[in-house]
């Protein structure tokens, strides 16, 4: 069976009326006891006192009857003799068995019989006309005297007796007026103890549901449920409560899900956006870069064979090496290559950075891998390595070493390009980390931006590109993308030109 507030009620009122009628019943049969009690004692007197009056009125009627010998008198005598007898029988049947009482009453049933059969010998005598008739009518009247006397003692002791039963009942009536006082205050108690109770089980679960709605309302979706405090109604509005909480919480992760989906759609169309951007910067500094590619390489030609008439080894060697830069950018530009062919153009371009700075730059490449059927987008380690120099061994006076490790681990790739220059100011790493704008070289080189997106589109974003740096020690630019092996996977389309 469910309790609900109405049940509870019920059973309440119930228990109370209930409670009330079994106090009032018993103090209705109190009082009825101590009425009959008190009516008892009544009725003792009473009985004694009728018995008393017709004993006198008996010896009144028989002094008439022996003085006028009157047939009236006779009837009287007669009549009350066997009244005399009954109310006896009363006086005993209503007396209490103390030992004095008994005496009493058994002197009285002795002294009675003894008197009624001297005034039956005078009245017989009497009828008889016998002068001695008052003989027997004198012995009678004398016992007559003590059976008086002895109704009076026994009516004192029953008066001595029914006070102290008064006492008692006195008593016994303030016990039952302290009962129905103390049974007042407990139910009185017991009403307020329920209202209290009652209430309680009705406003704390409320206050409850009010607080968390109002931290609901304020905007804090994580609240705990509410405790189920009942299994009556408001036990249910309890219940509904927690499960209208668990909807909203759920639509409002949802709307974050949706709202987070949303916001990486935008990035990824401000990305695009950018890409979009970069890609018509490249496209246009290499329509500016291709300025009759084939009058060039044969002006390089050209000059190379001139250095070598002159017997200039060192122009010579830096006109080829500047002939094949040229010709692996207009070759390979917008094109995935082989990690192999990356690194010979690298080189290259150190080759070219070593004649100018002579000493003061220094060259280390480990390799462990092999790297020929690697596949990698095109210039992606010249501008890392031309930031390197430019930004950091460059401005140092001493120069520095540059170092390129390509190691494998697993699937993975791992290519790290590190100088010992300047290192960055903490505000460029930051904006470079956070894909700000990063630093360019001058007109020659795509920048670590476009490296980084470049990788990001040619390995769909499994590619790492990490930067480390420490100003006055140098920089680490740290890059890890999956092995893609040569002729498998190549950038077509528009990602040809980023």
């Amino acid at each position: 069976m469910i309790w609900t507030i109405r049940n509870k009620q019920l059973a309440f009122f119930a228990a109370l009326i209930g409670v009330i009628s079994f106090f009032n019943l018993y103090s209705q049969y109190r009082l009825s006891i101590l009425l009959d009690e008190f009516q008892d004692n009544l009725d003792s007197y009473f009985t004694m006192n009728q018995y008393l009056i017709e004993l006198r009125t008996l010896r009144g009627s028989m002094n008439r009857f022996i003085r006028e010998g009157s047939l009236e008198s006779l009837k009287e005598v007669m009549s009350l003799k066997d009244e005399l007898n009954v109310t006896l029988e009363r006086v005993d049947r209503q007396s209490n068995t103390s030992l004095e009482t008994y005496f009493l009453l058994r002197a009285l049933r002795n002294g009675q019989g003894v008197c009624l059969q001297k005034y039956m010998e005078a009245i017989e005598m009497k009828q008889k006309g016998v002068p001695s008739s008052y003989i027997p009518y004198y012995a009678g009247d004398r016992i007559a005297e003590y059976l008086e006397g002895y109704t009076s003692q026994l009516l004192n002791i029953r008066l001595s007796q029914g006070n102290q039963s008064y006492q008692a009942l006195t008593n016994r009536v303030k016990s039952s007026r302290t009962l129905m006082g103390a049974l007042f205050l407990f139910v009185s108690v017991l009403s307020i103890g329920f209202a209290i109770l009652f209430t309680n089980s009705l406003t704390r679960p409320i206050q409850r549901l009010a607080v968390t709605a109002e931290r609901m309302a304020g905007g804090d979706l994580d609240t705990p449920p509410v405790p189920i405090s009942s299994r009556d109604e408001v036990g249910i509005l309890e219940v509904s409560f927690n499960r209208m909480r668990e909807n909203i919480q759920r639509m409002f992760r949802e709307l974050q899900d949706k709202a987070e989906l949303e916001k990486r759609l935008h990035t990824e169309e401000l990305r695009n956006v950018e890409m979009e951007r970069s890609l018509k910067e490249a496209q246009f500094l290499n329509l500016q870069s291709q300025i009759n590619p084939h009058f060039l390489f044969n002006t390089l030609n050209l000059l190379s064979r001139s250095a070598d008439f002159e017997r200039a080894p060192q122009t010579s060697e830096l006109v080829r090496s500047l002939s094949h830069l040229f010709r692996y950018s207009f070759r390979k530009h917008g094109h995935s290559v082989s990690l192999q062919e990356e690194l010979e153009f690298v080189e290259e371009y150190l080759r070219i950075q070593t004649l100018r700075f002579g000493n003061r730059i220094r060259y280390r490449r480990r390799c462990t891998v092999e790297v020929e059927p690697i596949s990698i987008p095109a210039f992606t380690l010249e501008p890392l390595v031309e930031n390197a120099l430019l930004y950091g061994l460059e401005p140092k006076e001493e120069g520095g070493v540059l170092r390129i490790k390509i190691s494998r681990r697993g699937d993975r790739i791992r290519v790290r390009v590190l100088d010992t220059g300047l290192g960055m100011e903490e505000e460029v790493l930051k904006s470079l980390e956070g894909n700000g704008d990063a630093l360019r070289t001058s007109g020659k080189g795509i920048g670590l931006k476009n490296v980084r997106a470049r990788l990001r589109i040619f390995f769909d974003a499994q590619e790492e590109f990490k930067i480390y740096s420490k100003k006055g020690r140098g920089t680490l630019v740290w890059i890890s993308f999956p092995v893609v092996e040569k002729g498998n996977r190549a950038m077509q389309g528009d990602r040809e030109h980023v």
